[in-house]
């Protein structure tokens, strides 16, 4: 997958994304979703116990991530 395809596959996704929602699109376990939250390398918020996930920041991690020479 390239890069820029990263916008269209969460191009129908909410804005604020929960990380069952968003381990569903990437086909990652919920695991992995949580350790790059540990790590400080995907930004999030609490409501209550609940963590919440920006789609544009998650956009961004999945880039630095995956795509980190471009």
């Amino acid at each position: 997958m390239k890069c820029t395809d990263l916008h269209t596959l969460f191009a129908t996704s909410p804005q604020v994304m929960t990380p069952n929602e968003v381990c569903a699109i990437i086909r990652a376990s919920d695991s992995h979703l949580y350790r790059l939250i540990g790590w400080d390398r995907l930004p999030c918020f609490r409501v209550g116990t609940h963590y919440r996930l920006l789609r544009e920041d998650v956009i961004r991690c999945l880039e630095r991530e995956s795509c980190p020479h471009e």
